[in-house]
């Protein structure tokens, strides 16, 4: 329930909608903010833009 939270939470700051956006952004952030290889840096950088982005 807590990542849940988290995620709306993300959302809602951020004005965006995408769900696993969010859920990655979370994830990460759970696990000290590590590194999340993507091919869409822009819309991750919307939620987090600190967090450490591979893109592919």
């Amino acid at each position: 329930m807590l990542t849940a939270l988290r995620i709306g939470a993300l959302l809602g700051e951020s004005g965006t909608a995408d769900v696993v956006d969010a859920a990655v952004v979370a994830c990460a952030r759970s696990m000290n903010r590590c590194p999340v290889a993507t091919s869409d840096p822009g819309d991750l950088a919307k939620l987090d833009a600190e967090l450490p982005l591979i893109v592919i």
